[in-house]
């Protein structure tokens, strides 16, 4: 699981206490349901793929869809496409800038200024989004609240970040108000449980199974209430069958 903060899926918990979040309470129903033992291992982002694609760990929870990543891990897959009834949740990116900085988007083309560019947390796939459109990308820092500081204090003109985390953060750093988010949504992604190949070799015949017990197991009232919110942030997001 990656160490960066996400209400209401993942926060730090108390001093010294295990982390908290729906997706850990997704977890324990999960084995609850299953029978099968869960160990949880705190990592950054891009630690997280690592140890998946070296098969020193064997899932992770809410993770987007990108060819480079479905070389090494495996998704749910129906008819040789992913299988939209196994979406745990829809998010989206946006773009972030300061109200004077020369950012024009239309939903396809994003003009910056000359020299420019537009950052990126480590390891998010929407670097993989911004470069298929020939923008320049800078991938750094961890934090969202990092990227954010660094447009509040100039230090850069224009971010790509999750917006429901920055829609989490508005309450706790009200400045960020005064930041614009173009429109529209940079892009919309389904979240899904993902298992490295390692176990998908081991455990193949299982994984059905798994994926069906993690979507029973998402049903509680809180994850629904959650997951719902954004889609209904998004727009035209399709429905769950």
């Amino acid at each position: 699981m990656t160490d960066t903060p996400h209400e209401p899926w993942r926060s730090a918990g108390a001093p010294g206490g295990p982390p908290q979040g729906l997706d850990y309470e997704l977890l324990s129903r999960l084995a609850q349901r299953s029978g099968w033992q869960v160990k949880t291992q705190v990592v950054s982002g891009r630690r997280c793929l690592v140890e998946l694609e070296q098969g020193r760990a064997d899932a992770t929870v809410g993770l987007s869809h990108s060819a480079a990543r479905a070389a090494y891990l495996r998704y749910p897959m129906r008819h040789g496409q992913l299988d939209m009834n196994r979406v745990l949740r829809w998010d989206s990116y946006s773009l972030y800038h300061r109200a004077n900085a020369p950012v024009q988007w239309d939903g396809k083309l994003l003009r910056l200024a000359p020299g420019e560019v537009v950052e990126t947390l480590q390891g998010h796939s929407v670097a993989d989004d911004l470069r298929a459109l020939g923008v320049p990308v800078r991938e750094q820092g961890r934090s969202t609240e990092y990227a954010l500081h660094r447009l509040l204090h100039g230090e850069i003109s224009v971010a790509a970040l999750q917006t429901s985390h920055v829609d989490s953060l508005r309450e706790r750093l009200p400045a960020i108000q005064a930041l614009v988010r173009a429109q529209p949504p940079l892009r919309q992604r389904p979240y899904f449980v993902v298992f490295s190949a390692r176990f998908a070799k081991d455990h193949g015949a299982e994984l059905p199974a798994l994926w069906a017990a993690f979507d029973a197991a998402a049903r509680f009232p809180a994850y629904q209430r959650a997951a719902q919110q954004l889609g209904a942030a998004g727009s035209a997001l399709p429905e769950k069958r």
